[in-house]
């Protein structure tokens, strides 16, 4: 192989670089239909979806699930571009939060709403899709819309997508082969500046997991607050 043909490959390989951790909307857009990361998170939540003790309950904007200890739950709306301000939201009930010192008037507008905790991804407008689904189809629709906050985390094989703010829904690759099926992590400082004392908060772990930091674009090691379910 000569010397201008192993410059060409060079070339082509640092430019594929590039585009695979800062790639173009253009390219982001061709890749869709191949994005590895984006299909086998669809693929995992369906999986997840269906060893759930409580199968997904439709509602009047799409679909909610309660967490196997019922102190958390997962809404999502049933196609892009449905009424609605956000497209995805975790919450959870106040209470355990409000025990450990949790002052409410110092948290965001609308975190706290009627005695819970609401973490939500913000709605992008879109086409609607042919036809709402199923609760498998239409999630799978917002993952692909928010692609960007979807990730993998190899610490502990885990799909996840990103609420903002550092706050996680998390689930398993391979439920088959993983004793943390669903994981929901929220960060804690937000919660800890508005009083919360992670020292006396029940039914939440106080932990870390290793994410991606897009300023550095290294993996880092960030504290969240846990709350892990094993579904099989």
């Amino acid at each position: 192989m000569n010397v201008k043909r192993l410059a060409v490959i060079a070339v082509v390989l640092a430019l594929a670089a590039v585009a695979a951790f800062n790639p173009p909307a253009a390219l982001e857009r061709a890749l869709a239909v191949t994005d590895l990361v984006e299909r086998y998170a669809q693929s995992s939540f369906a999986a997840m979806l269906a060893i759930l003790p409580e199968k997904p309950a439709a509602e009047a904007e799409g679909w909610r699930f309660s967490a196997p200890d019922g102190n958390a739950g997962v809404s999502w709306r049933s196609r892009p571009g449905a009424p609605g301000e956000w497209d995805v939201a975790v919450s959870t009930p106040a209470a355990p939060f409000l025990a450990a010192g949790l002052d409410p008037a110092k948290l965001p507008e609308g975190m706290f709403r009627d005695g819970m905790l609401v973490y939500a991804l913000p709605a992008i407008a879109a086409d609607p899709a042919p036809g709402p689904g199923g609760p498998a189809e239409s999630f799978a629709r917002l993952l692909a819309l928010h692609r960007d906050r979807v990730a993998y985390h190899f610490q502990l094989g885990h799909f996840g997508i990103d609420l903002g703010g550092g706050n996680l829904l998390e689930w398993a690759g391979d439920p088959a082969a993983n004793s943390l099926d669903l994981v929901f992590a929220l960060d804690p400082a937000l919660l800890e500046r508005a009083g919360v004392d992670k020292g006396k908060l029940e039914g939440w772990l106080a932990g870390s997991v290793i994410v991606h930091d897009p300023a550095t674009r290294r993996k880092v090691e960030a504290p969240k607050y846990l709350k892990p379910f094993n579904l099989m």
